[in-house]
């Protein structure tokens, strides 16, 4: 399958990854991609609470460089969640005014109810309506739309499963987490099942990769240091006008990507960002019916400079 048809799959039937169906569907998804490239596929599962499947591809052992991203998918919420990377204030600012918003409109619905029932259920109705708003927000309907947020990451480590020569795998594992929108549940599980395995391995996470020309690679400071990254550093600079995209290198105390990457002391993440005179670098769109958009051409920028990485390293 060439790149495009995959994208094509993952956009028209496999967009939507939040309830056990739609997951158990696109794991057989991977599943079946994995038995024709000739590669090994597991699943490890963890019950508790929520029941976590990460995908797992190649072999962790043996792998010098691990990629990732996560495959659950976000709940719709009718205003988007806003990031702005290298701008904490602006982030915090947003936060911050997000949910003041929710509280004053709860509050102001609880109010408008108390006028046909007694003042003494304003509380109680207040609470209720921000936990549903809440609950939407977190665990409620699926967002229909998820081009960027994230299939844009699964699609990458699907482009580069395809497009990394057999010869080189045993240089890569890929996984997919589950669950990092409840709270980096798929990547904690993985990094607790092989700890010592991928102490010293280079992980590398894409999230919301396909909206904007401005890419930021966040990296930890033990992947700043590592010998794999000036290779790396210097084929993104090379691979990136040639794509007519802007790149940028920055390290995790001056940028913040909240993805699964930051639990990692060795790791980097990928995104895609547009860029502000006033923001700086940002991210819009994410949990809303406006995420339709996948520009290829990040696809093929970051497969074409990661397989170059692979091949060198």
């Amino acid at each position: 399958m060439e790149n495009k048809q995959l994208l094509n799959s993952l956009l028209s039937d496999y967009q939507v990854r939040k309830s056990k169906k739609q997951k158990l569907r696109f794991i057989s998804f991977i599943h079946e991609k994995c038995i024709d490239l000739g590669m090994t596929c597991r699943v490890e599962e963890k019950r508790g609470l929520v029941k976590n499947r990460n995908i797992v591809v190649g072999d962790v052992e043996k792998a010098r460089v691990i990629f990732t991203a996560h495959y659950d998918t976000c709940a719709w919420m009718p205003v988007p969640n806003f990031i702005t990377p290298k701008n904490i204030f602006f982030f915090v600012l947003y936060q911050f005014l997000l949910f003041g918003a929710i509280a004053f409109i709860c509050l102001g619905i609880a109010f408008l109810a108390t006028l046909f029932i007694s003042k003494e259920f304003l509380l109680p109705i207040y609470n209720i309506l921000f936990f549903v708003v809440l609950f939407q927000m977190f665990v409620g309907f699926p967002n229909k739309h998820t081009a960027n947020y994230n299939t844009s990451g699964v699609a990458t480590l699907l482009s580069l499963m395809q497009n990394i020569p057999t010869a080189e795998r045993d240089k890569v594992a890929f996984v997919f987490f589950d669950n990092e929108e409840l709270g980096l549940i798929g990547s904690s599980m993985f990094k607790k099942l092989h700890k010592k395995i991928i102490a010293n391995k280079l992980l590398i996470n894409f999230d919301c990769v396909s909206d904007g020309d401005h890419f930021l690679f966040v990296s930890r400071k033990r992947a700043s240091n590592s010998e794999e990254f000036p290779l790396l550093k210097s084929i993104i600079e090379e691979e990136a006008p040639l794509f007519n995209k802007n790149s940028e290198f920055s390290n995790a105390l001056r940028a913040f990507f909240p993805s699964d990457q930051i639990i990692y002391s060795k790791s980097i993440g990928v995104v895609a960002l547009k860029k502000s005179s006033v923001l700086g670098l940002y991210l819009d769109r994410l949990h809303t019916s406006k995420d339709t958009r996948f520009d290829k051409n990040n696809l093929d920028f970051l497969t074409s400079s990661f397989t170059k990485f692979i091949l060198q390293i």
